[in-house]
């Protein structure tokens, strides 16, 4: 009997189970063949725990047991369990190198960029597509260069509209900090949020209902739209991970966000084909993916997200100064407008080409501006009307509807003028009222345009802050309107 008992002891204290006949090394071994022969990789998780509890005193065998029961739960797809299983084998066996490095491969690494692959005036233009790749809404990408207290800061502007919803997140941040100095979000439900952060104190004003928050954050983090461009400086090596903090101003929080390069694929886009690294984005759950291109200059050409894919229809410089020229003909009219604004046809009746709206937007600001376009033909009533008089009949017509929705909505009666442009009839008038989605003055600008069988609506949607600016870009715009 003491035999037996004595051993008993001695198999315990060379490694064997006492719920089992099998040593720690034979343990390890069938786990490492159930996980890699058999494929069971529950029964292989199994095996390595019980590795790892008994073989406390043989770090290089528990330090593997740690390593291969982390890549199960990868192999399941659990990437927070296996997150946890590298980390607990970074931590409790710092003297196994070698699989502490293998285990660090998976983990997310510190980060701090060392290149610049942009340049000032940058624009990235994409399309929203459906997965029948229909096309329902634009974003666009800027960056560009801003002076500030004497020194460079980088202006990150992203612009989005797609069925009918405006947003738009911009932010100027600190080119060797990341951190941003200040930032303005908006969008057509929630209006605009302004935030700021000096000292890594973040102030947020949210206009629409005026509500004020601030809180401390301490660290490195980036804005929402600085972080799409971080991915572009990441390097380009499947299986770099790292998290970073990222601050969404419409909620107001700061979210780890872990970047992981998990692929490197050709994609054949408008713009060109190219290597691409793919990164994959973990949300607090909710993952997205991007596309950048292996080169020097690191463009993004494809995002993928929720069902919709976003795919770059062009890229490069953006010249305010000149001018982009737009040509329907169906409806038989041009226009030249601001080469930094970008545009989007909207509610596009394929079945009745009589019809169109074009919407035009700019990078950093929240106005919105449309042209909607008919060709008609006159019913009896309206052929013994002028021009004149079908432009004004019509405008009046709108502002019925807009005093409908907005009952504070008021024309400017000084603001009313008659013109011609191109030989076509044009009215114009300049309207006031408080916008339920800005929660703040907004001045809305209507020129009605009639000629050769045309009707041209020309819109701009702007808080009272920015029509120093846009209005005389709106009017030339509207100049330049030729009817074919």
């Amino acid at each position: 009997m003491a035999l037996s008992c004595g051993g008993i002891l001695l198999c315990t204290a060379i490694g064997y189970s006492s719920e089992g006949s099998l040593s720690a090394s034979e343990l390890l071994e069938e786990g490492v063949y159930l996980q890699e022969a058999k494929g069971d990789l529950e029964a292989a998780i199994t095996r390595y725990k019980q590795v790892i509890e008994l073989d406390a005193n043989n770090r290089p065998r528990a330090a593997e047991a740690q390593y291969r029961l982390a890549v199960c739960y990868l192999e399941q797809g659990n990437e927070a369990l296996a997150i946890q299983a590298f980390e607990a084998l970074a931590r409790d066996f710092p003297r196994q190198t070698k699989w502490v490095e293998a285990a660090l491969e998976h983990l997310p690494r510190e980060f701090e960029p060392n290149f610049i692959p942009w340049v000032d005036g940058e624009r990235t233009e994409m399309e929203f597509r459906l997965a029948n790749g229909d096309a329902v809404g634009v974003f666009v990408f800027d960056i560009s260069e801003f002076e500030h207290e004497g020194r460079s800061w980088w202006k990150f502007s992203n612009r989005q509209f797609a069925r009918g919803f405006d947003m738009m997140d911009s932010v100027i941040a600190d080119p060797d900090s990341g951190l941003p100095l200040e930032g303005h979000y908006y969008d057509t439900n929630s209006g605009s949020v302004i935030y700021s952060c000096k000292e890594r104190l973040v102030r947020i004003h949210y206009e629409k209902n005026d509500n004020k928050r601030e809180f401390a954050i301490e660290g490195r983090f980036y804005s929402n739209s600085h972080a799409i461009a971080l991915m572009r400086q990441f390097p380009a090596e499947v299986g770099f991970s790292t998290e970073q903090k990222v601050l969404v101003p419409l909620s107001g929080v700061v979210v780890p966000v872990v970047f992981k390069i998990i692929a490197i694929e050709t994609l054949d886009t408008a713009i060109g084909t190219f290597e691409c690294y793919q990164t994959e984005l973990d949300i607090m759950g909710q993952k997205q993916k991007f596309w950048i291109t292996n080169d020097a200059k690191r463009k993004m050409v494809k995002m993928a997200m929720g069902g919709i894919e976003v795919v770059v229809t062009r890229f490069g410089v953006a010249a305010a100064e000149a001018k982009t020229v737009y040509e329907n003909d169906r409806i038989g009219y041009t226009v030249a407008y601001s080469n930094h604004w970008f545009s989007f046809e909207s509610n596009v009746d394929e079945e009745n080409s009589k019809k169109g709206r074009l919407e035009l937007r700019d990078p950093n600001s929240t106005t919105s501006i449309s042209i909607a376009a008919v060709r008609y033909e006159s019913t009896e009533n309206e052929e013994s009307l002028s021009d004149l008089e079908r432009v004004r009949e019509t405008a009046e017509k709108h502002i019925k509807a807009y005093k409908q929705r907005s009952p504070d909505f008021e024309v400017d009666p000084e603001s009313w003028s008659e013109f011609e442009i191109n030989g076509a009839t044009a009215l114009s008038y300049v309207g006031r009222y408080v916008s339920a989605t800005r929660g703040k003055p907004t001045v809305n600008k209507k020129t009605f345009v009639y000629g050769k069988g045309r009707r041209l609506i020309f819109t701009i949607r702007s808080p009272f802050d920015e029509i120093e600016r846009m209005f005389p870009l709106f009017d030339a715009m509207v100049a330049s309107v030729k009817i074919e």
